[in-house]
């Protein structure tokens, strides 16, 4: 039986090629879970109003569980929080109780938080679907349609259930 002595300190082992130094774990605090459409990266909702994202996969590598800690930007000024955030084939979307913010990447590995023009938020975390390309959520006044940057609310004739009004013998929607 061959026998090998190891004579190189750990310290001096050259393992970049093997191991990449910010290969963190999925932070352990996220609540929702978005991707990884076109992006081909996964982005998490984390500690009420951060972004983290994880590195763009490539070929033979699982980049899914590869999550470095300044992948991460914050959606507002702080005091909302994110409840939720939908992606599309090409764009990314995350909503707060106020607004709805556009997530634009800036260069390899950098993303920063736009709000979307005369945008609404949602009213819970969960009131957000898409079919159709479209995107469909439930905000303070009603349910709306989204199409790239407009939103269009599409219930009208409801109105009165979310504006705390009784019609007709019917409750308004509680909240």
């Amino acid at each position: 039986m061959a026998e090998y002595l190891d004579t190189v300190a750990d310290e001096n082992l050259n393992i970049a090629h093997v191991l990449e130094p910010d290969n963190d774990p999925p932070p352990p605090d996220g609540t929702v879970l978005i991707g990884p459409g076109a992006q081909q990266r996964l982005f998490m909702i984390r500690d009420r109003n951060k972004l983290c994202f994880s590195k763009h996969w490539e070929y033979h590598k699982d980049r899914a569980s590869n999550w470095p800690f300044q992948f991460e930007l914050q959606i507002g000024d702080g005091s909302q929080e994110a409840l939720n955030g939908l992606m599309t084939d090409q764009s990314i979307f995350v909503w707060s109780e106020d607004q709805t913010w556009q997530i634009l990447g800036q260069g390899a590995d950098a993303y920063v938080p736009l709000p979307v023009p005369l945008s609404h938020g949602l009213l819970a975390r969960w009131c957000l679907c898409s079919g159709d390309g479209r995107i469909f959520f439930l905000a303070k006044d009603g349910i709306y349609q989204q199409q790239g940057l407009m939103q269009q609310k599409i219930t009208g004739d409801l109105d009165p259930f979310f504006i705390d009004e009784t019609v007709h013998g019917i409750l308004p929607l509680g909240r």
